[in-house]
């Protein structure tokens, strides 16, 4: 907490109302208004007249709101945005809703006017007294018990529901509207009430006395319920002070004396959580005694004094929903206290550490809060800001901070001018100069010539790794050396781990958080340590490793282990460390560096290597397996210990020690534990229970890093099973969601009791991921009837992205149209096996058949499919092997489109008819296809291709041909025709595959400027073509005659 003077300025000089009884600055509201260069103010006086400037550099206007008798109390701000809206409390606990008139209307300045002229109002809640007496009481005493008690304070807050969020902008015009959804917050002197402003109405009213009497008696007086203490108790007096808005409530300043034993009066915080309108909360969730650091007493002899206690609470919003609440701060007549309040406000947690700032010398006035600062206002000096400070500020650091700005320097290229900004701005803020401090990082971000991201990660760097503020490091020259060296457990090294490394790092973060640098943290920077991790990561790496460091020297100290002084000497050797000052140990050297403290893992797995390799006793091998555990358990648990209230959040980004070089010597670790951990450990056995506890917490650790998916089936928890530890494997397992582990485990049990357990599962995780894991293990172990039997959406997912079983399902099911669906879409997927593709069209063939209505067209894909796996498996092994369709390893044969299986068959060796009439039999099968209309140009071009080498399959005999003969009649080409023509056949087929002759003799360029070769060409197409002919004639007058036969033998036809 700081004070500061504010800076001078010329006052303006307002006249307030005139007024019997003595005004209080809660009744003076300043505010500001839309296209006004100067605020307003409206002025309310004890008795009810109000005074308005619509801006300070005009005049007033006086008008009046008729509170019945009663006193006012306060006037707060209803609307955040222009201050147009008013409440006007009273001692009593009335309320009344003011608001500006901006009917237009000019007021006449000095002159008494009606309410109209303004300032509007209307009463929201009210408890008028009707007789003279209990007027003039309210007037002098406030209220009376009848009436109940006198209010100390109204809050506002807002409960936002589901209806005020789904409010448009237009039901939000009027002020009824608007005002939905706030609602008071009275603090009387015996209980809290709350009450809704639209529509008026008093919701519920919770008395605090009892129970704030229990807390007290309880944590002051050691007061319980027994029959013996009840005198003392029935003389605590209770006395609620002051509140304020926090989190999702209220937190109240309360005070208690007990006569009986003293007259001193004690205080204490309580947080009485707000649940919504409807529901009221009877009991404090947090009760904290108050310890202020000053000589200042209250006496109950003197209860007029509490008056002038005031909390605080700067913030910048109304509303009761939110999170940033950090202190408070509490003003009395001669202290300014700033209380740090719990992260969370349950039980009787402790508050942070309590500053004070005196002003003794002085006469108060008053105090008053905005969204930054608490003002003090005091006779001689004025008025003073009090501010809170960040969470977590040290202002005892600036020195330490001030060593490291001078001695540190830049590591890289990055500018000096950049990093001396940082530094400074950095300075001062450890000086509480926020302000100045922010200057500074705005011109930072405007001048600088290197990222935030990397200045801030290497001004941290060198906060971990800078030298010591100890004269040690500096000692040069015989006249500074001791005769001595200092020993490891030197306090001066204590001292520079835990003041000018942990807390300069914590509050290096902090001024990064409060100079809104931190969202900038999120790329990706160069270091040390990594090039590929963001700048947040390599942040919250440090400030885990000064931890680390603490941690680990610490354990040292408590239990020297010679192998950790021979790791530290070998890390000090790796890094060619000159131990060239005599007051130095390596402790010193080792611990100046604290962004590599993980070196020291590697060295002590070494040194425990070296000792395990040696020829030396079991127990001396255990005791150093022992210890070397117990080094990493602290380690990992300082680790852990730190990110439970991590200085930095690291979200999503990389953890350091998710890197490989962090796990391994970890991992190896577990290994060597394992390998001499005895099986089933009892607890007679002391180096047997530690080598168990230090295995489950290294395991924990590293099962923690790893990624979801590492940690299924996982090795770790496999050897806790394997030595006999299943119930610690077994706990793992479901800590960590090793879901593939525990599936295994159920293995060993009968079924009933297998799927008992796996339904327990099921339950226990309640997640997909789980039901993701288990039906993957029945896929993987082939264990189709219980994947079978699984049922629900996560099932249905699963089947529908694995089609080798889905179609299963659906057979299992009786869908046979999905099934052939399915089957036809995993053929057509199978290119590695046309074996496996003939099976599954023939299932797909059959489910098709199989179905109540059946699907003609996919039939006819289905059947086709087949036909070109029929004629792939005609080619001959030899064939398919130079097409390298047949695998050499496994043995299987690769399915072959259609236009593959015709080039496999054109180029067999042999060359013949038979090759070229499987090629057109496929070719055939390809114009059977519904889509062959749109490959028309393939089918050509395959058909030429064919035909064309046919022709060239007797080159040398066609040239010799052409001179004349008949000899024609042997070549490829006429048996090819020959054997189209005899084929079965469609005649219509026959006449699609035969050639278009003109088109061969066009590519045949040597032979086709032959006209013996031209003419031979034409004539057998020609005469095949009339051979198809014939045969159809020949045909049909055979139907036609076997028809006349049957109809005269009296046959049906």
């Amino acid at each position: 907490m700081a004070i500061k003077k504010s800076a001078s300025y010329v006052p303006y000089l307002l006249q307030l109302p005139p007024s019997g009884l003595p005004y209080t600055v809660r009744t003076i509201r300043v505010f500001t208004k839309a296209r006004s260069s100067a605020p307003g103010v409206i002025a309310v006086s004890p008795e009810g007249t109000i005074r308005y400037w619509s801006n300070i550099n005009r005049g007033y206007s006086d008008s009046s709101v008729d509170l019945e008798r009663e006193v006012a109390l306060s006037l707060d701000d209803i609307t955040d945005c222009e201050g147009n809206e008013f409440l006007l409390s009273t001692t009593t606990g009335s309320f009344f809703l003011l608001w500006l008139d901006t009917s237009g209307r000019a007021p006449t300045p000095g002159k008494r006017q009606k309410m109209t002229c303004g300032i509007l109002s209307r009463p929201l809640y009210t408890n008028a007294r009707r007789n003279i007496g209990e007027r003039m009481s309210s007037l002098l005493f406030g209220d009376t018990a009848k009436h109940g008690s006198r209010l100390l304070k109204a809050t506002l807050v807002e409960i936002m529901n589901h209806a005020d969020e789904g409010r448009s902008a237009i039901d939000k015009d009027s002020i009824e509207n608007h005002l939905k959804g706030t609602y008071i917050i009275a603090l009387k002197s015996k209980a809290v009430q709350l009450y809704s402003i639209e529509p008026s109405a008093k919701m519920w009213s919770v008395d605090l006395k009892q129970q704030a009497a229990e807390h007290f008696a309880n944590h002051i007086w050691n007061l319980h319920s027994a029959p013996e203490h009840s005198k003392w108790r029935k003389e605590i007096r209770i006395w609620l002070v002051d509140c304020v808005r926090a989190s999702n409530g209220i937190i109240i300043l309360m005070g208690a004396a007990n006569n009986a034993i003293s007259t001193q009066i004690h205080f204490a915080l309580g947080y009485l959580p707000i649940n919504g309108p409807e529901e009221a909360t009877e009991h404090f969730e947090w009760f904290c005694v108050l310890k202020l650091p000053s000589s200042e007493t209250f006496r109950s002899t003197e209860e007029d004094s509490l008056a002038d206690l005031s909390l605080h609470l700067p913030l910048e919003s109304r509303q009761c929903w939110h999170e940033r609440t950090e202190g408070l701060i509490i003003v009395t007549r001669h202290f300014a206290h700033s209380v740090r309040l719990p992260q969370f406000l349950q039980g009787n947690t402790d508050v942070g550490p309590i500053h004070s700032v005196s002003f003794a010398d002085d006469v108060f006035i008053g105090s008053a809060c905005d969204a930054r600062f608490c003002y003090v206002m005091l006779k001689e000096n004025g008025i003073s800001r009090v501010r809170l400070l960040p969470r977590g500020f040290d202002a005892s650091l600036a020195r330490s901070i001030s060593t490291v700005h001078l001695a540190s320097h830049s590591a890289d290229d990055t500018s000096e001018v950049d990093r001396g900004l940082l530094a400074d701005a950095f300075l001062l803020f450890a000086k509480t100069d926020l302000r100045i401090a922010n200057e500074r990082v705005q011109n930072l971000l405007e001048l600088r010539h290197s990222s935030v991201a990397q200045l801030c990660v290497n001004y941290a760097f060198d906060i971990v790794d800078a030298i010591p503020n100890d004269e040690r490091w500096h000692a040069v020259g015989v006249h500074t050396r001791r005769k001595s060296a200092l020993a490891k457990s030197s306090f001066l090294l204590k001292v520079h781990l835990d003041e000018q490394k942990k807390k300069v790092l914590a509050m290096f973060v902090l001024f990064i958080k409060s100079m809104g640098l931190f969202a900038k943290l999120d790329t990706t920077v160069h270091s040390p340590l990594s090039d590929s991790r963001s700048a947040r990561s390599l942040l919250a790496e440090l400030a885990e490793k000064v931890d680390v460091a603490i941690a680990i020297y610490n354990w040292s100290q408590e239990q020297p282990v010679t192998y950790f002084d021979a790791a530290i000497n070998s890390v000090l050797h790796q890094r060619e460390e000159m131990l060239t000052v005599d007051l130095l140990t390596p402790y010193d050297y080792f611990f100046s560096r604290l962004s590599r403290v993980d070196d020291l893992l590697d060295a002590l797995l070494l040194e425990e290597e070296n000792l395990l390799s040696a020829n030396t006793e079991l127990s001396e091998k255990l005791l150093c397996i022992e210890e070397v555990g117990a080094a990493l358990v602290v380690f990992v648990n300082a680790i852990e210990q730190h990110r439970e209230q991590a200085l930095v959040d690291t979200g999503d980004h990389l953890k350091w020690t998710q890197q490989r070089r962090i796990l391994s010597p970890i991992i190896r670790q577990l290994d060597v534990i394992f390998d001499y951990l005895p099986p089933r450990v009892d607890g007679s056995d002391r180096t047997g229970s530690q080598l168990r506890s230090h295995v489950v917490a290294l395991s924990s650790f590293v099962l923690a890093q790893q990624s979801h998916s590492e940690r299924l089936g996982s090795p770790i928890i496999a050897k806790f099973i394997n030595i006999g530890e299943q119930g610690i494997g077994t706990d793992l397992a479901k800590k960590f969601h090793d879901y593939r582990t525990l599936i295994e485990l159920t293995e060993t049990l009968s079924d009933e009791k297998r799927r008992c357990e796996i339904e327990q599962y099921k339950s226990y995780f309640n997640t997909p991921e789980f039901l993701k894991v288990l039906h993957e293990y029945y896929l993987q172990k082939g264990q189709l009837k219980r994947l079978l039997q699984e049922e629900g959406p996560k099932a249905d997912e699963f089947f529908s992205s694995h089609s080798a079983v889905n179609w299963i399902r659906e057979i299992d099911r009786g869908q046979f149209d999905k099934a052939s669906h399915s089957l036809k879409s995993l053929a057509q997927r199978r290119d590695d096996d046309v074996v496996a593709r003939k099976n599954l069209l023939s299932f797909a063939k059959l489910a098709a058949l199989c179905a109540d209505e059946k699907d003609a067209e996919l039939l006819d894909e289905i059947k086709g499919g087949l036909r070109l796996v029929a004629h792939q498996e005609n080619i001959p092994i030899d064939v398919l092997e130079r097409t390298n369709a047949l695998s050499s390893v496994s043995g299987k044969m690769r399915p072959m489109t259609a236009e593959q299986i015709i080039s496999a068959s054109v180029s067999d060796p042999r060359c013949d008819c038979d090759c070229h009439f499987r090629a057109l039999l496929t070719l055939s099968s390809v114009l059977d296809e519904p889509a062959s209309r749109s490959h028309s140009d393939l089918i050509k071009s395959l058909k030429a291709k064919i035909w064309l080498s046919a022709i060239k399959a007797d080159t040398s005999l066609w040239k010799q041909l052409c001179t004349g003969g008949d000899g024609h009649k042997r070549t490829v080409y006429c048996e090819l025709l020959n054997r189209l023509v005899e084929s079965n056949l469609s005649d219509a087929r026959k006449l699609e595959l035969l050639p278009n002759v003109e088109e061969l003799i066009g590519c045949m360029t040597e032979l086709g400027r032959n006209q013996r070769f031209a003419f031979i060409m034409r004539s057998e197409e020609e005469a095949a073509r009339h051979e198809v002919s014939e045969l159809t004639k020949r045909r049909n007058e055979q139907m036609l005659r076997g028809r006349e036969i049957a109809v005269a033998h009296g046959f049906a036809y």
